[in-house]
């Protein structure tokens, strides 16, 4: 059964010859998946050394661009290996298409997966928090400067709870005065007043 694209969508086909043919995909090569910012061109890769990595969470590679950017190359580990803080581990599930002469102008889906996925970031220069809080440690406080003639008229919960002040005694009396209860027999005895 062929590929059917779904609708509104058509196969790709390539129509000029490139290295990257299916037929030339064998046990003796890798595909590597190679990610990069958008502002980067192939020209600006041209020339990019990359040293094999040796352990885990390691530059392998670093490029300078235009405006003073600085990228660092990182291989993408595998989800059962420790998490990478460069991110890229959406890269497990891509694929490569290659084109399939066998199958005349249409691509194919590469037989072997990706051997290795890097990832170009760009550098950021994080300055070390206890050299950071040094500095504002030794910095001079200087107090906020505020408008004359301000006054404080919002005042929270619990403002005033620092002060201590003395406990007044309050005599506990009933919030509703209580009706005084005449004896049963009283009652009884107006009762048969009023019959007679």
């Amino acid at each position: 059964m062929e590929y059917q694209p779904p609708e509104d969508f058509a196969l790709a086909k390539f129509t000029q010859e490139t290295p990257f043919q299916l037929s030339e995909i064998g046990d003796d090569k890798e595909l590597w998946l190679i990610r990069v910012p958008l502002d980067i061109s192939a020209e600006q890769l041209n020339g990019l050394k990359i040293k094999l990595p040796e352990g885990k969470e390691k530059k392998i590679g670093s490029l300078k661009a235009a405006a003073e950017r600085e990228y660092e190359l990182f291989e993408v580990l595998e989800d059962n290996e420790k998490s990478n803080s460069r991110g890229g581990q959406e890269m497990d599930a891509m694929y490569c298409l290659l084109p399939n002469g066998a199958k005349g102008s249409k691509y194919t889906s590469a037989p072997t997966k990706f051997a290795r996925k890097l990832n170009l970031v760009q550098k950021v220069d994080i300055p070390d928090s206890t050299e950071v809080a040094t500095t504002i440690r030794d910095r001079e406080y200087v107090p906020r400067a505020h408008p004359e003639g301000l006054k404080m008229r919002f005042k929270p919960y619990g403002f005033d709870t620092g002060e201590k002040r003395e406990i007044a005694e309050v005599e506990s009396t009933p919030s509703t005065p209580q009706k005084s209860k005449k004896p049963k027999k009283e009652k009884s005895a107006k009762k048969k007043s009023k019959h007679q």
